[in-house]
């Protein structure tokens, strides 16, 4: 089981690292859950996902949390895809993108202890669980440095922070933690990692 969350700035790829992730285990016939509190692009995802066999492609559930519904806000969801992924063994990759959308100061505590919960479950059934959110300066007299959104709860229930971010080089970007750095470029149907 893996825990990987991905903080950056939009437009720096990240939902196209996690729609590439969720390629490669559909081809291998696994199913996939993808929670957001927003639209996937469609074209974006279809990009990505053209060349998917129509039984592969079927593994792909889309679910969306919206606070304006409260029968379907955060909690709520990952409370269903919990349920589900310990009834669904063919489940391997889930994806909470942007686990921050619309998210008041208040809520924080609450949707950190869903993704807690939800971690239990993927350990239970070897589940790897990635999670995406915005990055935020620092304010501590560092230029241009992002901080990943609650890094220090993530980390406590296991998660590895990534900072995603543009790199000196033009067109291409860094995937940075304290173990190594991962170079990408975003191309027409994914992303292409660079040496």
């Amino acid at each position: 089981m893996e825990l990987i969350h991905y903080s950056g700035v939009p437009g720096s790829g990240i939902t196209s690292l996690c729609l590439v992730e969720c390629k490669h285990h559909l081809n291998q016939g696994d199913r996939v859950f993808w929670i957001s509190g927003k639209n996937l692009d469609p074209e974006r995802f279809s990009q990505i996902m053209n060349d998917l066999s129509i039984s592969n492609a079927s593994k792909f559930h889309l679910m969306k949390f919206n606070k304006e519904q409260i029968k379907l806000d955060f909690e709520t969801i990952i409370l269903q895809v919990t349920n589900m992924c310990n009834v669904l063994k063919s489940t391997r990759l889930i994806v909470i993108d942007d686990w921050d959308y619309s998210m008041e100061r208040y809520e924080k505590s609450g949707r950190i202890e869903s993704i807690s919960r939800l971690v239990d479950c993927c350990s239970k059934n070897d589940i790897k669980l990635i999670i995406t959110s915005k990055g935020y300066d620092s304010h501590e007299g560092e230029l241009n440095k992002l901080i990943a959104r609650s890094s220090n709860e993530l980390s406590k229930i296991g998660f590895e922070n990534n900072i995603v971010c543009k790199s000196a080089e033009g067109g291409t970007y860094s995937i940075i933690n304290p173990k190594h750095t991962i170079n990408y470029k975003i191309i027409q149907n994914g992303i292409e990692f660079i040496q």
